[in-house]
Parts: C-alpha cells; sequence; structure tokens
C-alpha cells in the first residue's frame, strides 16, 4: 500500500520540516547560551558545574 501526497500536503510537510529544524537550531543555541552561562557563574562561585 503506498501514500499519495497532493501538492498542499507537500508543502505541509516541508514547512513541517523547515519549523522543526529551526527549532531545534534555536534548542541547541540556547543550550551552548545555558552551558557558559553556567560555567561562567560557577567560575565567580568557585564551584565546578
Amino acid at each position: 500500500m503506498s501514500i499519495t501526497f497532493n501538492q498542499d500536503d507537500i508543502t505541509k510537510l516541508k514547512t513541517l520540516i523547515q519549523e522543526g529544524i529551526h527549532v531545534m537550531t534555536e534548542v541547541e543555541t540556547l543550550n551552548e547560551g545555558l552551558r557558559d552561562t553556567v560555567k561562567h557563574v560557577a567560575e565567580e562561585m568557585d564551584i565546578k558545574p
């Protein structure tokens, strides 16, 4: 059994994937920023993160 997608479905899927990639990139950037913040705060407090 195969699934057939019309052009509207294909457009929706492409948009969903692009938005998912964008969100994952934002999450990665936020994680890096949080990691840096924790590291700097820990250094200021003379503790290991």
